[in-house]
């Protein structure tokens, strides 16, 4: 049988070092009778053998406690005897070991026996009585158990530290775990420090954790330190370890610097220097030297000195020049370098000039050139003046420039009127009050200027996917010749031209376009020249005229495509619209009279019942009105690219402004109807919707889908509704019977009663069937109440002259005093109620205050129908219909 303790059934007995503990006698009864007994250990004790063979600690037989007899030693390696083999076969357990106590623990006395329960006493643990113990009894050869004993005590001491490298303040080593930790893991470590080989440990660094690595910082430069360490538990710390080998940080520049430099001049040509010397704690390093650096601040040229001796301090500087201003910088240098420098100036004694250091151009032009020189290196005084002559090599063409001396070290110049491509000749010279020095010459070429105009001979369609432009470039006999040509072109639902390039040859070119979109689409075509001195920057000419096209559907032949040149002006949109104002102005006027009453019988005496929005800022980028129509005409140019940006505003405006509406939800469709009685209640199953609520300059709009059911007019009842506004197609013709796109509460024109305290609806007829805007006063009465209610159909076949005829009757209806509800039918007519509500407020606005808030009104009315004011040709006619309007009112002619 196995004599392995894992092969056993063991317990564990954990004790602190130092205290007692007794370990059981497995496999004891509670009366045991034991004529021999044996305690043996294994793993323990400070004599283990390498190959952790267990050792006898203590032997009882015959009712005491005496030592057994020492065992025959085993077999030598390399083979066995018979005899030993056969006592292994006899006694299982001889494997253990025979040794006796005596030979085993010298410190006897720390180890008893309990002679009644046989138990196995061990006074004052330590880490080493840490093993397996077993328990013969009897004649037994192998034990029945083991008991594991574990003494925790501090660690032992942890490797010595490894130096894995360092710099001039830091040191990073590394280092093993102790052997044993004695069953308690490492909490962290202590890092004893010491300066120079002998001297004290005298700084100790805790580690955060029981990482084996770590950075010692705090150190100083070029000095020898020494490292050991400590291994720290919960019972406590261990023995220090072994140190570290001595290791030398890095050196660095001196810290330190000279003291009190002092620079006095001795004459024309010399200056003398005198310092301090720096504290030798900042040298971190052997002493190199002093070195000296001194140079002419106008001039930038440094001359430098050694000086070797460390206790020198003074020095004269010779061979200076006269009446020139030196910097003189001295600082301390070490193998690895300079020290912090101190610096002084010194100026010696005047003398005549010289010719300016240097002399160049920073950039060129086609018609300037960007110079640069220094002051003379021999100033020899105060200069007042630099004389620039220009000369043209090719005719030999001079011009004088003079300009004022500075102190600065670069003196700039812009020399202008040159002619492009041209060679030079640039003398610079300074003066004094002397007189002018030498000239110092530098010689340029100015860069090539912006090529002209292309010509744009054809545009024709290949196929549906394939455009073709043909042009010729500028006739210019200047070289150099052009570079490359850019073509730029553009859909028209989109703001911006995309740009492409092809290479400049000789005589006609050609480029053939694929994959565009169809539709309105702009070409244009610019020369473009290199510059001679940067390959980033180029010299374009102006762009010719756009030419517009037309271009095919995708996947069908050329016949769509179209060539429209010159670009065809928006203007007619504008006529069109001033000869249907001239049409209609008569039935408005007519119109207007009897609205006119009407509002101002309704709101007589009546505060208004619609609560008022939350205001927008109508100031945001208000537009006085006479200063409109120029806007707009600002917008127009560069192929509507102002309009476009305009359009942009609106969008990011509406997305700030998205929580202004006050309804967020859409007005749709009443999903009942009121037959004939156009104010009689709905049943109370019916579902009701809302309008959506948009607020005005001082009005409140109400978008409704249907105006079909009854609901219809309980929202004109219930919201004080002043006016309804509905589109139609143009085709009404008003008779004793109204047609079908009447809404059902007008048929017949005659009064409507309810049976309930409501009240009822009473619809007058229109007044007369020709005109298309027509004017119905209906009046809903309650109780004491009166209502008057303004009707107005528009005719959709021409949105925008509708719309400007009831701008004219509103300019003349409008009340600063009043806020108006309008209640718009949107269905059928989504974009001339967007047009209507937009020109309407608008307008509204400039006649209260004179000013005009497109980017507020149209970013307000995005936030309620998303889909309004989405394309620019609304924008522009909604622009050009209020500039009308501005035209026509007597107040804003002009």
């Amino acid at each position: 049988m196995s004599t392995d303790s894992r092969d056993l059934e063991s317990s564990t007995v954990q004790t602190l070092a130092g205290d007692p503990v007794t370990l059981p006698c497995p496999g004891l009864g509670q009366s045991p009778f034991v004529v021999s007994l044996t305690w043996l250990c294994r793993r323990c004790g400070p004599s283990v053998g390498a190959d952790g063979s267990p050792h006898k600690l203590i032997v009882y037989r015959d009712g005491r406690v005496q030592a057994a007899a020492a065992a025959p030693a085993p077999a030598a390696a390399g083979g066995r005897s018979g005899a030993s083999e056969r006592g292994a076969e006899t006694r299982p357990y001889a494997g253990l070991g025979d040794r006796t106590a005596e030979e085993v623990t010298p410190d006897k006395p720390r180890l008893r026996l309990d002679e009644t329960t046989y138990a196995l006493l061990i006074d004052a643990t330590r880490a080493s009585d840490t093993g397996d113990y077993f328990c013969l009894v009897n004649s037994r050869q192998q034990p029945k158990g083991a008991v594991r004993l574990e003494v925790k005590d501090a660690p032992d001491a942890p490797g010595r530290p490894l130096i894995q490298s360092f710099s001039s303040r830091t040191v990073n080593i590394s280092w093993t775990h102790p052997r044993r930790t004695n069953f308690s893991p490492v909490l962290h470590y202590l890092i004893h420090v010491r300066e120079t080989e002998r001297g004290p440990w005298d700084r100790s660094l805790r580690t955060a954790s029981n990482r084996t690595m770590y950075q010692v910082t705090g150190l100083r430069p070029f000095t020898v330190y020494s490292f050991r360490l400590t291994a720290v538990n919960a019972v406590g710390a261990g023995r220090p370890g072994p140190s570290s080998y001595p290791v030398n940080t890095l050196r660095e520049a001196p810290s330190g610097t000279v003291g009190d430099l002092r620079a006095v001049s001795r004459g024309p040509t010399s200056v003398q220097l005198s310092w301090m010397q720096a504290d030798p704690s900042t040298l971190h390093g052997e002493f190199l030297g002093y070195q000296l650096t001194y140079r002419a601040p106008a001039t930038g040229a440094n001359h430098t000195l050694v000086i070797m001796e460390q206790n020198v301090t003074t020095l004269v500087v010779t061979g200076l020049e006269p009446f020139t201003e030196y910097l003189f910088s001295l600082s301390i240098r070490n193998p690895r370098g300079l020290g912090p420098v101190a610096r002084v100036t010194g100026r010696t004694q005047q003398a005549a000039p010289g010719p300016p250091a240097t002399v160049r151009y920073s950039s060129v032009g086609s018609t300037w050139a960007a110079l640069i020189w220094t002051p003379p290196a021999e100033r020899n005084g105060v200069l007042l003046y630099y004389t620039v002559n220009i000369t043209r090599d090719a005719g030999g063409e001079s011009d004088l420039r003079r300009v004022p001396a500075t102190e600065e070290t670069w003196v700039q110049y812009r020399v202008d009127r040159l002619r492009p491509y041209t060679q030079y000749t640039v003398g610079v010279s300074a003066a004094t009050e002397v007189g002018s020095g030498r000239q110092r010459l530098v010689r340029l070429r100015t860069d090539t200027s912006a090529p002209g105009r292309p010509v744009i001979l054809s545009i024709t369609c290949v196929h549906s996917g394939a455009t073709q432009v043909r042009w010729r470039g500028p006739t210019e006999s200047d070289p150099p010749p052009v570079s490359f040509f850019t073509i730029g072109y553009r859909n028209a639902r989109h703001p911006k031209y995309t740009l492409t390039g092809t290479p400049a040859g000789v005589g006609e070119h050609t480029i053939l376009m694929r994959h565009l979109d169809p539709g309105m689409t702009y070409f244009k075509i610019q020369a473009v020249r290199k510059s001679r001195y940067s390959q980033s920057d180029v010299y374009r000419g102006e762009f010719t005229e756009p030419w517009s096209v037309l271009l095919p559907r995708r996947n069908s032949d050329c016949s769509e495509f179209r060539l429209i040149h010159p670009v065809q002006d928006d203007s007619s949109v504008a006529i069109g619209i001033g000869v249907l104002a001239g049409v209609v102005v008569v039935s408005v006027l007519v119109a207007g009279i009897v609205i006119f009453l009407c509002r101002r019988r309704s709101r007589r005496g009546r505060p208004p019942l619609v609560a008022k929005a939350a205001q927008p800022d109508w100031r945001q980028e208000a537009i006085p009105a006479h200063m409109f129509a120029g806007y707009v005409m600002d917008l127009q140019r560069g192929a509507d690219a102002g309009f476009w940006k305009e359009m942009a505003a609106v969008d990011g405006a509406a997305e700030k402004n998205g929580a202004v509406a006050v309804n967020g939800h859409h007005a749709g469709t009443n999903g009942h109807h009121a037959g004939t009685n156009g104010c009689s209640k709905t049943n109370g199953n019916a579902a009701s919707v809302e309008p959506t609520t948009v607020a005005g300059f001082n009005s409140t709009y109400l978008l409704q889908e249907d105006d079909s059911s009854a609901h219809f007019w309980q929202i004109v009842r219930k919201h004080r509704v002043d006016t309804i506004v509905r589109f139609t197609n143009g085709k009404v013709e008003y008779g004793t019977s109204p047609p079908g796109e009447w809404p059902a509460p007008l048929a017949g024109c005659q009064v409507q009663q309810r049976s309930d305290s409501a009240g009822g609806l009473l619809l007058l007829p229109p007044p007369s069937p020709a005109h298309r805007i027509t004017n119905t006063l209906c009046a809903c009465c309650a109780g004491r109440s009166r209502q008057e209610v303004r009707y107005v159909l528009l005719d959709t076949s021409s949105p925008a002259g509708g719309v400007r005829q009831y701008l004219l009757r509103q300019a003349a209806a409008v009340r600063p005093e009043t806020h108006p509800t309008v209640l718009v039918v949107t269905r059928g007519a989504e974009q001339e109620a967007a047009l209507l509500v937009a020109a309407d407020m608008l307008n509204r606005q400039r006649l209260a205050t004179g000013d005009l808030s497109p980017v507020a009104v149209l970013s307000r009315l995005r936030a309620v129908r998303p889909r309004w004011f989405t394309e620019v040709a609304q924008l522009k006619v909604l622009y050009q219909l209020i500039s009308e309007s501005l035209r026509t009112d007597e107040n804003y002619g002009n």
